[in-house]
C-alpha cells in the first residue's frame, strides 16, 4: 500500500473528467468551515448540488466520517455494486468488502486515522449485490480542519474488472505460451535424437567401411554418403540453434577449459578432412595463452567447427591455420583472440557484412557449388555476441580469408597452455573390458565394429537391467552408456547406474544427442563423466576411450564439481 495523493491517482488516470478534481477541491474548500455539526455541513454541500457532479464520472466516490458513518455514496459506486443508493446506505464497510480483504483494509484505515499516513492506495475486492466480486483500486484521503482534525474521509474507487479480466487473459496466454514453448522444446529434442541416432550409424559405418574398401570408386560412393550425412547434420544443428537463440532459450555454461587440449581436439577433428583435400592444417597457440580459461566449451567448439569447416570447404590448395593469442588486461583476466586463416577463394569486400545475416551466402553460385543454408556464420555471430565478444572478417578474392573472434575479459584459471603433440590418428586402446550399453542395435553394431580390432573385451547390454547386472557381475573397466538406454531422464538413468559403489566408481563415456549444456545437471553431479555427442566417428570414439582409460589408469584426479568435462562435438 503506497502513500499517494489524490492528485497522483487522478492524474495517472487520464480519462477521468477533470471536474472530479474540482469537486474534490470544493470539498477541501468547505473543510475549514466551523459548523458545529459535520452532518449539517455535509448537508450544505448536498443541497448545493456540488456532489451531484460526482455521478457524472465512472469513478466511485464514498464520503464518511472518521467513525465510518457513511454520508454519501455516488451513484457510480452504487452501480458498480449493483445496489440502489438507499440500499447501500444501510450497508457497513465490512458487509460490502470481500471477507479476505477486511483485515488488510482495517489495518490501513487505522494507520491512516492514527496519522501514520496522509493518504493511501490499495487494491481490494468488494462484494456485489449478486455475490460476485468487484476488483478495484481505492485511494483514501481526507478533508481536514485548520487544526488538522479529520472532518471527512473520502474514498475514490476505480472499477478494475476489465483490467482484472485482461490480466487473467494475459496470464492464461502466458501460461499457454510457456506450455507451447516447453512442448516445442520437447519436440525439438526428440527430433534431434531421432535424426542424430541414425546419422551416427550412417556416418560411423561409412568411416569403418572406407577403412576396409580398396576400390577407389566404392570409396567415392562412401564419401558422397558421408558428405551428405554431414550436410544434413549441419542443417539440423543450425535450425535448432537459430530457434533457441532467437527465442532466448540458449543458455551459456561457463566452466574451466583446458585450451591446449580443447584446440588440439579441434585440430584432430579436422585433420582427416584437411588431409583428404591435400591441405595443411596448422594449430598455433601463443606462448602467453593461459592453460585454463573460464569459457563455454560447447558453443566455442561450435563456433570453431563452423569457421574451420568453412575454411577447409572453400580452400582448394594451400593451408588453413588456427591461431590462438591472449592479452592480459588485468590480473587474472584478459582478451582471448582466435583467428582462422585460409588460402581459399576469398570474399568480395561488399559481401563481408552480408554473410553474417541468416540464410545469406556470398552468391547464388557459391551456394549452388558448395552447398549450405547460409545459417552457419549468422549463428556464429549470435553465439559470439551472447558471449560478449565480436567477430570480424578480412578477405581478398583469390587470396584467402581471415576470421577473427575476440572474447573480452575472460577469467584466467591456470598456467600457460602447452599444445599436445600427439598425432590425431595415433590413439590406441590398452587391454580393457568395455561395457557397451546401447538399445539401438545398429548403433551397437557400429560400436562393436569400431572396437573389436583393439585388445579389448567387449560386453553388450541392450537395456538397463542387463547393464546393472553386468556392472555387478563382470566388473568392466569402462562403461559406454547411451543416455537414451531407458525411458528415464538422463539424471534418473545416471542415478540408477551409480546406485552401487561399483557403478559409481566406473569410468563412463555418455553417448548423447543433446548439447552438454542440456546435461549440465548430470555433469555437475557426475563431473568425471565424459560426453560424446552423436553422430561421432570411429577415431573420435577411440580418442575418447583412450583419454578415459588413460585417466583411470593414472593417478586419481582431484575432481572439481565446477569442472564439467566433455569430449568432441561434431556440430
Amino acid at each position: 500500500m503506497a502513500e499517494v495523493t489524490i492528485l497522483d491517482f487522478l492524474l495517472n488516470t487520464t480519462w477521468i473528467p477533470w471536474f472530479i478534481i474540482l469537486v474534490w477541491g470544493s470539498i477541501c474548500l468547505y473543510r475549514t468551515r466551523k459548523a458545529p455539526v459535520i452532518s449539517s455541513e455535509f448537508k450544505y454541500l448536498k443541497d448545493g448540488s456540488i456532489l451531484d457532479l460526482l455521478n457524472l464520472g465512472n469513478i466511485g466516490v464514498v464520503i464518511s466520517t472518521p467513525s465510518k458513518q457513511i454520508l454519501y455514496y455516488s451513484q457510480s459506486f452504487a452501480d458498480m455494486l449493483g445496489y440502489n443508493k438507499e440500499e447501500l446506505l444501510h450497508k457497513t464497510w465490512a458487509e460490502i468488502t470481500y471477507p479476505e480483504d477486511v483485515s488488510t483494509t482495517q489495518q490501513a484505515y487505522l494507520e491512516f486515522l492514527n496519522g501514520l499516513r496522509t493518504s493511501y492506495r490499495l487494491e481490494k475486492r468488494y462484494l456485489k449485490r449478486d455475490g460476485s466480486i468487484l476488483p478495484s483500486s481505492v485511494v483514501i484521503t481526507s478533508a481536514r480542519s485548520g487544526a488538522g482534525h479529520i472532518d471527512y474521509i473520502i474514498a475514490f474507487i476505480l472499477d478494475n474488472t476489465k483490467k482484472h479480466m485482461a490480466d487473467q487473459l494475459l496470464g492464461k496466454a502466458l501460461k499457454q505460451a510457456e506450455e507451447a514453448d516447453r512442448a516445442k522444446a520437447s519436440i525439438l529434442s526428440e527430433v534431434s535424437h531421432e535424426i542424430r541416432t541414425p546419422l551416427n550409424v550412417i556416418l560411423g559405418f561409412c568411416e569403418l567401411l572406407g577403412m576396409e574398401l580398396e576400390s577407389t570408386r566404392h570409396k567415392e560412393y562412401l564419401k558422397s554418403i558421408g558428405d551428405s550425412g554431414q550436410t544434413l547434420l549441419t542443417i539440423v544443428n543450425d535450425l535448432l540453434d537459430l530457434e533457441k537463440i532467437d527465442n532466448g532459450r540458449l543458455k551459456l555454461m561457463l566452466e574451466p577449459l583446458d585450451l591446449a587440449e580443447f584446440f588440439q581436439r579441434i585440430h584432430c577433428s579436422f585433420f582427416h578432412k584437411a588431409k583428404q583435400r591435400n591441405l595443411s592444417l596448422e594449430l598455433k597457440i601463443g606462448t602467453n595463452v593461459p592453460q585454463t580459461l573460464m569459457l563455454e566449451p560447447a558453443r566455442l567448439r561450435q563456433i570453431l567447427f563452423n569457421l574451420v569447416g568453412n575454411a577447409i570447404k572453400f580452400t582448394h590448395s594451400g593451408y588453413v591455420i588456427i591461431e590462438v593469442t591472449f592479452s592480459e588486461t588485468e590480473p587474472e583476466k584478459g582478451n582471448l583472440q582466435v583467428s582462422v586463416l585460409d588460402t581459399g577463394i576469398g570474399i568480395p569486400q561488399q559481401d563481408l557484412d552480408r554473410i553474417f545475416e541468416p540464410f545469406e551466402q556470398q552468391s547464388a553460385y557459391i551456394g549452388h557449388q558448395y552447398g549450405g543454408t547460409g545459417l552457419g556464420l549468422s549463428i556464429t555471430k549470435k553465439l559470439i555476441r551472447l558471449m560478449g565478444g565480436k567477430i570480424r572478417a578480412v578477405s581478398s578474392p583469390g587470396v584467402g580469408s581471415t576470421f577473427t573472434l575476440e572474447l573480452p575479459q575472460v577469467v584466467i584459471c591456470g598456467a600457460k597452455a602447452v599444445p599436445d603433440k600427439t598425432p590425431p590418428n595415433s590413439f590406441t586402446l590398452p587391454e580393457a573390458k568395455i561395457l557397451l550399453a546401447e538399445s539401438n542395435l545398429a548403433n551397437m553394431e557400429f560400436l562393436y565394429q569400431s572396437l573389436h580390432k583393439y585388445p579389448v573385451q567387449i560386453l553388450e547390454a541392450t537395456n538397463l537391467e542387463q547393464t546393472l547386472a553386468m556392472i555387478h557381475h563382470q566388473n568392466p573397466d569402462v562403461l559406454v552408456l547411451d543416455l537414451a538406454l531407458a525411458p528415464l531422464s538422463p539424471l534418473e538413468l545416471m542415478e540408477q547406474i551409480c546406485q552401487s559403489p561399483l557403478g559409481k566408481a566406473l569410468p563412463r563415456v555418455l553417448l548423447s544427442t543433446c548439447s552438454p549444456s542440456e546435461h549440465q545437471e548430470i555433469l555437475k553431479v557426475y563431473p568425471e563423466s565424459q560426453i560424446l555427442l552423436k553422430p561421432f566417428l570411429h577415431h573420435e570414439l577411440i580418442q575418447c576411450l583412450h583419454c578415459v582409460l588413460d585417466r583411470a589408469n593414472g593417478p586419481a584426479p582431484v575432481l572439481n564439481p565446477q569442472n564439467l568435462q566433455e569430449l568432441n562435438l561434431n556440430q
